[in-house]
C-alpha cells in the first residue's frame, strides 16, 4: 500500500523482546516460589513447629508491649495493596495513635519476620499488631473500625487521650 510503511523486523524484535520479558518474569516467580518453599527459620529446612511459632509470637509480644506496629509496603506497584496500607495508616492517624511502621518493600528481613509472626509463607500487607497481639489485615482493621471495636483496642495507645487538652495557644494557663 502506498503511504503505509510496515516494519516487520521491528515488530518481530518487539515480539521477541516481549516474550523474553515474559519468560524472565515466569522464571523469577518460579525462583521466588522455590525460595519461599525452602525458607528456613531454624536451620533445618522446615517451617517452625507450633511450639517454636508460639515462642516466636511470645517474644514479639513481650518486645512490643505498649506499641502499635503495622507492616506495610511503600511500593505502589500493586495499587490495591498500596491503597490498603494507606487506608490502615489513615485509620490509625484518625484514632491519634502513634505506631511503628515496618516497610517490607525495603527489607527482606522484615518479610521473614512477618512470615514467622503470622505463621504463613504468603505475605499480604498491611498487617496490624497491637501490644504484640496480631489483629489482622486491612479488611479486619476496617471491620473493627466500623464496629467501634478498634477504638476500644487503641484507646491505651492514643497520643492525646483527652481532646480538651488541645489549646490553640499551645500553652495551658
Amino acid at each position: 500500500m502506498p503511504g503505509v510503511m510496515s516494519f516487520p523486523i521491528e515488530e518481530n524484535a518487539v515480539g521477541m523482546f516481549t516474550r523474553q520479558i515474559e519468560w524472565e518474569k515466569r522464571k523469577r516467580v518460579k525462583e521466588a516460589a522455590a525460595a519461599a518453599a525452602t525458607t528456613t527459620n531454624d536451620g533445618g529446612g522446615k517451617r517452625p513447629t507450633s511450639a517454636s511459632s508460639s515462642s516466636i509470637r511470645l517474644a514479639y509480644k513481650a518486645k512490643e508491649e505498649g506499641k502499635v506496629v503495622v507492616y506495610t509496603t511503600s511500593s505502589g506497584i500493586v495499587r490495591l495493596t498500596f491503597y490498603n496500607c494507606m487506608k490502615v495508616k489513615q485509620i490509625l492517624n484518625t484514632h491519634m495513635v502513634k505506631y511503628e511502621e515496618k516497610d517490607l518493600f525495603r527489607s527482606a528481613e522484615l518479610q521473614t519476620e512477618l512470615r514467622d509472626r503470622i505463621g504463613c509463607t504468603a505475605i499480604q500487607v498491611p498487617q496490624l499488631f497491637v501490644g504484640g497481639q496480631y489483629i489482622g489485615d486491612a479488611d479486619t482493621v476496617e471491620r473493627l473500625n466500623e464496629s467501634g471495636e478498634l477504638r476500644r483496642m487503641l484507646k491505651p495507645y492514643q497520643v492525646i487521650q483527652d481532646k480538651s487538652l488541645l489549646e490553640t495557644s499551645g500553652e495551658k494557663k
